[in-house]
């Protein structure tokens, strides 16, 4: 690798049927510190995907980034190395849909990744006059749960992104306040409760920011989203290291 810092996410799916406590993969990076660690256990299950995220990676005097890994079970499915920035992790960006989006910021998000249930729908209104109105083009609704893998020994701040499709009479639908009712938390703690997109921002986009977010022991940002009244809904989601 040319000088400089980098990113690298290594990337792991437990598909050999070991549960739990059964495999203890251990590595390290450029002879750093030893990393213990069971797959099925960090992305809670096998048949699951997980990924770990380290910063401030460099080339060791040889030009090369090592990753050693030391006990004979250990394993790896893919690894990813992107050009970092020093001391912060880069942000990570999530459209709902089936296409990746490059905003008039510049910004790249990349389509729907690390979600567990929901079904997809796409909006047939108009658009135009949202700004960034690719964001809101289609929603995540039912039981979700995302688990979003971040570097530790970060804060962050999460943004997420919701347009009432649905209830409302703009939309052709009926209802409307307090149609669509639902609860969020984050990595345990509620961060939206009784939360009504058509109350705060009837159908047009809403942004709900949420600073000072840390990560999970084992380096995620977990998001439930609880069903109150109907199905809860996202259209995209923002993590900005702080």
């Amino acid at each position: 690798m040319p000088p400089g810092t980098y990113e690298v996410h290594l990337l792991f799916a437990e598909t050999s049927g070991f549960q739990e406590g059964s495999r203890n993969g251990q590595f390290s990076i450029n002879g750093g510190p030893t990393i213990s660690f069971d797959v099925a256990e960090d992305a809670a299950g096998d048949d699951v995907a997980t990924t770990k995220v380290f910063t401030d990676v460099s080339p060791g005097a040889d030009g090369m980034i090592h990753v050693n890994f030391i006990t004979a079970e250990s394993f790896l499915n893919a690894v990813e190395i992107l050009p970092g920035i020093p001391h912060r992790m880069l942000p990570v960006r999530i459209v709902v849909g089936h296409s990746s989006y490059h905003d008039s910021k510049g910004n790249d998000w990349t389509r729907d990744r690390y979600f567990f249930g929901g079904r997809l729908s796409s909006f047939a209104g108009d658009l135009t006059n949202v700004p960034d109105g690719r964001l809101y083009e289609w929603h995540r609704f039912g039981h979700i749960h995302y688990i979003i893998p971040v570097a530790t020994g970060e804060k962050y701040t999460l943004r997420l992104y919701f347009l009432e499709r649905w209830f409302g009479l703009r939309n052709g639908g009926f209802g409307g306040l307090g149609s669509r009712v639902f609860d969020i938390s984050c990595n345990g703690s509620m961060v939206l409760k009784n939360f009504d997109i058509f109350r705060e921002a009837g159908n047009g986009p809403l942004v709900k920011s949420f600073a000072h977010i840390e990560p999970t022991a084992q380096g995620k940002i977990e998001l439930y989203f609880i069903p109150g009244a109907n199905y809860p809904s996202i259209s995209a989601i923002e993590i900005i290291p702080e």
